[in-house]
């Protein structure tokens, strides 16, 4: 009978540390969520900025640019975007 006591304690020291360390876990994935999205916020900013800027000067002097100033801010904005598309894909899977 006093093995099956034993038993019975230990069961239930594991089930403590077990529900111990599922806490500590989601209050570690709660800090790695919010991490994420803060580098998330802070590598889109300046991508918007490019973009927008890049965007605004092009419309604005589209008729005196040559063919390859042209190109070189098509290339700026679809960068921009592209990193844009990289950053929602990496962190929407994460941040669901």
């Amino acid at each position: 009978m006093r093995a099956l006591g034993l038993a019975d304690e230990r069961i239930m020291t594991s089930e403590q540390k077990l529900h111990l360390v599922e806490r500590e876990l989601a209050f570690v994935r709660a800090e790695y969520q919010e991490y994420l999205s803060a580098i998330s916020h802070d590598i889109a900013g300046p991508l918007r900025t490019m973009s927008a800027f890049s965007e605004i000067i092009a419309s604005q002097n589209a008729e005196s640019f040559d063919a390859e100033t042209k190109r070189h801010f098509d290339f700026i904005i679809a960068v921009a975007a592209d990193g844009k598309r990289m950053l929602d894909g990496i962190f929407s899977g994460t941040l669901a």
